[in-house]
């Protein structure tokens, strides 16, 4: 996981921050076929509205396209 020193802290209900980071890294897991790698990244958002931006990503191959269609 990957956040900068300069982060300011953020208030918000533990337990929906982990459900979502639960739910994206579970779908990153699933992207990826036999090994690969999954990175968390939280930054500040740049918008005047603040707030934090929180970024999953894997190494995973994407989506076949009939599985995107339906996305």
């Amino acid at each position: 996981m990957q956040v900068p020193d300069d982060a300011l802290p953020v208030a918000a209900a533990a337990h929906e921050i982990e459900q979502i980071l639960v739910n994206l890294i579970s779908n990153a897991r699933d992207a990826i076929t036999d090994s690969g790698v999954i990175t968390v990244c939280a930054s500040q958002n740049p918008e005047p509205t603040g707030g934090i931006v929180l970024l999953v990503q894997d190494s995973g191959s994407g989506m076949p396209p009939d599985v995107l269609a339906r996305a």
